[in-house]
């Protein structure tokens, strides 16, 4: 929309800012969208992050567990007679001797 003062001095030059203007607010909403889906992907890429950290947790607790069996093994073969079962459950070790 014109001003009203466009129509007392230049009224091409009013018109070309006009355009400029309507330029301007269109490359602006275009910005603002490019921000909300970069917003959208740094969220998806955060929860993506926590997922990893998760995963790598369990699994530095799996070998962790590992290790503490491959320890206990030959001491609790050496105890007596015993089938040995060792298992994992979320990172703790289970022991179970059965004889």
């Amino acid at each position: 929309m014109l001003a009203p003062d466009c129509f007392y001095g230049n009224v091409v030059f009013c018109l070309v800012a006009e355009v400029e203007i309507n330029k301007l607010r269109t490359e602006e909403a275009g910005l603002r969208d490019a921000l909300l889906k970069m917003q959208a992907l740094n969220e998806g890429l955060g929860q993506d992050i926590i997922e990893l950290n998760r995963i790598i947790m369990h699994l530095e607790q799996e070998k962790a567990t590992l290790q503490v069996c491959d320890i206990l093994r030959p001491v609790l073969y050496s105890t007596g007679p015993y089938m040995l079962i060792i298992y994992s459950y979320f990172g703790k070790a289970r022991i179970k001797q059965v004889g």
